[in-house]
């Protein structure tokens, strides 16, 4: 009998330290998840500033475009060799 209640106690203890060991494991997962969703969240605004920043500088070039006219779309025609390309294709 000593030695079925002896196994009775040392299965409760086993069966707590599982317990324990879950709420553990939860704990971390869970922290490791709050610590993603913050990076997450500052990628994002990251990235939403960058976006705002390309959007700025095309907004800008455009702009240059036009002032500038067809000498500026000339220019940026030569610049890779477009230009010849397209004259070669009249």
């Amino acid at each position: 009998m000593d030695s079925v209640l002896e196994f009775t106690a040392v299965k409760g203890q086993l069966h707590k330290m599982e317990g324990r060991q879950r709420k553990g494991s939860y704990s971390r997962s869970k922290g490791a998840v709050n610590k993603l969703e913050e990076d997450c969240k500052a990628m994002k605004e990251k990235l939403s500033k960058v976006k705002a920043v390309i959007k700025s500088k095309a907004g800008e070039i455009v702009t240059a475009a036009k002032q500038k006219g067809k000498a500026a779309l000339n220019k940026v025609a030569e610049f890779p060799g477009i230009k010849k390309k397209l004259e070669n294709i009249r």
